[in-house]
């Protein structure tokens, strides 16, 4: 009895089995901006943005949080919670620890407060693709998680899937959306009433986002080309969350800097909230391309993206 005493507290002080046990992380989160590659036509990628976050009690109206701070050269998050209370946070970012333009996950054990940073792994991966980029996670009902991202080849970009059981080591499994002649890219996937929704860009811009359904998640047909407009302008969805039986697609505009929603109960037919959640930030800078959460104590996090100061 005494060895067992000792082995459980050994245990504890090691961290095993305890909610909130710090991973080692892979990598350092990046500080500080980067340039924009020379090949770059627009400044749309990770180079000089970070992650950083808001707190809501309400879901609706965000403060950010002081010290909020996760990462710099970091772009399009996607935030899951896993049943233990686990937060996943999948981005891409440019400086990745020693890695380039790649799609990596925070972990947090205690609900945002402290973050470690891993690599992905991708099981048959196939050759001359280019990076794994616009991470759009959803966890499934067996507690896979299905990570759908924009990848392609010399003909174009595609939305590509993978699946992982521990949210780090994933199986390649194909194209999701790859049309022949044209690219797509940056999906958000949303699952209502045993349809799975789909919202891809497309190269005209937030003024012609493709729907997709599908009974699956696998298999994909568009049903339409959409756009989300708030007061006469387009907006660009991100991520959202189920608030009392109503699903909240959070989308942002860069020009206006402030993050909005709209919502749905059966993922045809949009109503526009009224709310500003939150943006710009008192210095001026836009909000952008948030995820959210609810934490187990009720309240909601938010994960957005603004410029490095």
């Amino acid at each position: 009895m005494k060895q067992a005493t000792i082995l459980f507290a050994l245990l504890l002080v090691l961290g095993a089995g305890c909610p909130n046990a710090t991973l080692t992380s892979d990598f350092k989160p990046t500080v500080g901006a980067s340039s924009t590659p020379s090949t770059e036509t627009g400044n749309e990628g990770p180079y000089d943005r970070q992650l950083v976050t808001a707190i809501s009690y309400d879901g609706f109206e965000y403060l950010p949080i002081e010290d909020g701070w996760i990462t710099d050269q970091a772009n399009v998050p996607d935030l899951v919670r896993t049943d233990d209370g686990t937060l996943y946070l999948y981005y891409t970012g440019w400086i990745v620890g020693d890695r380039l333009n790649e799609t990596a996950v925070a972990i947090s054990k205690d609900e945002g407060v402290s973050w470690s940073f891993h690599y992905l792994t991708f099981e048959d991966a196939p050759e001359g693709y280019g990076s794994f980029v616009d991470p759009d996670v959803v966890l499934l009902d067996d507690g896979t998680f299905r990570l759908y991202f924009t990848s392609g080849d010399w003909v174009g970009s595609g939305i590509y899937f993978a699946e992982s059981t521990d949210g780090i080591h994933f199986t390649f499994l194909g194209a999701a959306v790859k049309p022949v002649e044209s690219s797509v890219l940056d999906s958000t996937t949303i699952h209502i009433n045993d349809t799975w929704h789909m919202y891809v860009m497309t190269s005209e811009g937030v003024q012609k986002i493709w729907h997709l359904l599908s009974d699956d998640g696998i298999t994909w047909e568009i049903t339409e080309m959409t756009q989300f407009v708030i007061d006469g302008i387009s907006y660009m969805p991100s991520n959202g969350i189920w608030i009392d039986g109503v699903f909240y697609l959070f989308m942002f505009n860069s020009e206006t800097g402030d993050i909005r929603s709209q919502s749905t109960t059966d993922g045809y037919n949009w109503t526009v909230d009224k709310e500003v959640h939150i943006g710009p930030l008192d210095d001026g800078r836009a909000m952008m391309d948030a995820t959210v959460i609810q934490r187990t104590d009720g309240s909601y996090l938010m994960v957005y993206v603004t410029t490095v100061q």
